[in-house]
């Protein structure tokens, strides 16, 4: 048990950051999207259900670009190494929620949820390569439980 966990808190760790972030979007996205794109913070006016609305798409649209770019994963995994790739989705994933806090326009924010869903992509499907790589082939139920459980146990 302490070799699984000792071979994973690298993963862990970066697990630990990215749903921090992940959390963070789907809790605050709302108030902050109705606040400075719609300028509204009251949820009976019209500015702010646009608002609303706008989020649930950009939602929807960063979800899907995840799904289509899941199929592109294999082919780029044939040039560089999953951690690199992870790492990598990870960073445009930062740039887009960073750009979040300078976007005043809501088509343009379409752009800042295009780039989290490259990193929503690897999430989904990245850390699950990179331990099964890791895991010997009889215990590859137990890391991917506890690896989804990670991230469960850390924000208890």
């Amino acid at each position: 048990m302490i070799r699984i966990i000792k071979s994973l808190l690298p993963l862990f760790v970066v697990q630990f950051f990215t749903w921090l972030a992940l959390f963070s979007l789907w809790i605050y996205s709302t108030p902050v999207i109705t606040r400075y794109i719609f300028h509204s913070t009251d949820s009976e006016s019209p500015a702010f259900q646009n608002g609303v609305t706008w989020v649930g798409i950009c939602f929807a649209f960063y979800a899907t670009l995840a799904a289509f770019a899941a199929f592109f994963i294999p082919n780029l995994l044939k040039h560089t190494t999953k951690e690199r790739l992870h790492a990598i989705a990870l960073l445009i994933g930062s740039i887009g929620l960073a750009l979040m806090g300078f976007i005043k326009n809501q088509y343009l924010l379409l752009i800042s949820f295009a780039f989290i869903g490259i990193a929503w992509s690897s999430i989904s499907n990245v850390p699950y390569r990179i331990i099964s790589d890791n895991a010997p082939e009889n215990k590859m139920t137990a890391y991917f439980t506890i690896f989804n459980f990670s991230v469960v146990i850390l924000y208890l």
